[in-house]
């Protein structure tokens, strides 16, 4: 007897636009016998690691013989019990707020625990302020809420800002990212005020800061309020994504519900989440991600001159901090995002690929425009990105 499986599940447009832009890839490296030069991606190059290890003590990155001897990888650990969650709220920025956290595996983890908390609090419809990581909406949906994309507006000087006649209302959800998701922009900083009224309306806010540099303004204009919620992956700012944790930080009356459901969500922690708890709150992380931080400056250095050379044609966000910034062509029309015919053309020319904006939910008033990872760094990054500043300038 044959059994049915059933009606076929639709996939993810963004991870199907992934798996397209991977087999561009696979098919150019046949013909070239190399592979091409993705700009976009989220791994930093061999390049850029060699430069980074040339300059930081390998015991500093990551010691596992070290980390063996003084975490025992037998025993469940859960957030609840790991000592040093009060350091870490106190290295996010939280040092005077009244404030709790569940340390969960990874961003992603702790975007489907803070979901599910709005879910348990009767929330039915968020407002998802845009660009954001792409598996938030799916996260809300999943649990039945109503998510209202709102794109931030971008002014010709590049501050991202809140958009005009938000409607935030009481019961109701109100989801940003800082910085700018992908952008390294702390604009919306700007808005804190504006954000603290909208939770004191009895809006919940919550705060996807996950790729955040330093203790940032909106941590201490909400840390503590009722109607706050943040999330922090300290360790995905120097591109460390092999062993990390992510924390989410709420008022205390909020922690046991977060406990609970941490259970039914995840379970206990690994043993990489809780080495990357004891490495956060050491020097260590500090001379880490200095020491990236000043290699991101020579490579951004070398962008702001090249794009200096198309006559405003190419655009980028002055301001822009961290490994992943933004490049807007606002001439070439913003219809280009969605074709990846027109990424085979960038790919044929340039041998470079690329993740167009609108995978994000970047506004179609930005025109063409893309993600570039500094973090790639090499002398086969900086050739692609010159030959595709150069093809576009002439597509423009």
């Amino acid at each position: 007897m044959l059994f049915s499986l059933g009606p076929t599940v639709p996939r993810l447009p963004e991870k199907i636009l992934i798996d397209e832009i991977e087999a561009m890839a696979a098919r150019w490296q046949a013909s070239h016998g190399r592979p091409p030069v993705n700009i976009s991606h989220w791994n930093p190059s061999d390049d850029f690691l060699c430069s980074l290890h040339a300059v930081v003590a390998p015991a500093l990155l990551f010691d596992p013989l070290t980390c063996l001897q003084t975490c025992d990888p037998m025993p469940y650990r859960y957030s609840q019990g790991l000592p040093a969650i009060q350091a870490v709220l106190r290295k996010l920025g939280f040092e005077s707020q009244n404030v709790g956290a569940l340390i969960t595996e990874n961003g992603t983890t702790s975007i489907s625990t803070v979901a599910n908390w709005l879910k348990l609090h009767g929330v039915a419809e968020v407002t998802l302020l845009s660009p954001s990581y792409f598996t938030t909406a799916h996260s809300l949906r999943r649990l039945g809420m109503v998510v209202k994309e709102a794109p931030l507006e971008r002014s010709a000087d590049g501050v991202y800002q809140l958009p005009a006649g938000l409607d935030a209302q009481p019961g109701e959800a109100l989801w940003l990212t800082n910085p700018v998701y992908s952008t390294g922009l702390y604009t919306l900083e700007q808005n804190c005020d504006v954000l603290r009224q909208i939770a004191d309306a009895g809006t919940f806010i919550v705060a996807d800061e996950s790729l955040a540099l330093r203790p940032t303004a909106v941590a201490q204009a909400l840390g503590g309020h009722e109607n706050f919620v943040g999330i922090y992956t300290p360790h995905k700012s120097i591109c460390m994504n092999g062993m990390k944790f992510s924390a989410v930080v709420a008022h205390p009356r909020h922690q046991p519900t977060l406990e609970d459901w941490a259970d039914v969500l995840s379970g206990g922690l690994s043993l990489s989440a809780t080495i990357a708890v004891q490495h956060f709150v050491t020097t260590s992380f500090d001379e880490c991600r200095a020491a990236f931080a000043r290699l991101l400056c020579k490579t951004r250095e070398w962008h702001i001159d090249l794009v200096r050379g198309f006559d405003g044609t190419v655009a980028i966000d002055s301001a822009s901090e961290g490994h992943f910034i933004m490049t807007y062509l606002p001439r070439l029309d913003a219809e280009l995002r969605h074709r990846i015919d027109f990424l085979e053309e960038i790919l044929a020319a340039t041998g470079c690929l690329l993740i167009p904006g609108f995978r994000s939910g970047f506004d179609e008033r930005s025109g063409f425009c893309f993600r570039i990872n500094l973090a790639r760094d090499s002398d086969a990054f900086r050739g692609a990105v010159e030959r595709l500043y150069s093809f576009l300038h002439a597509k423009a």
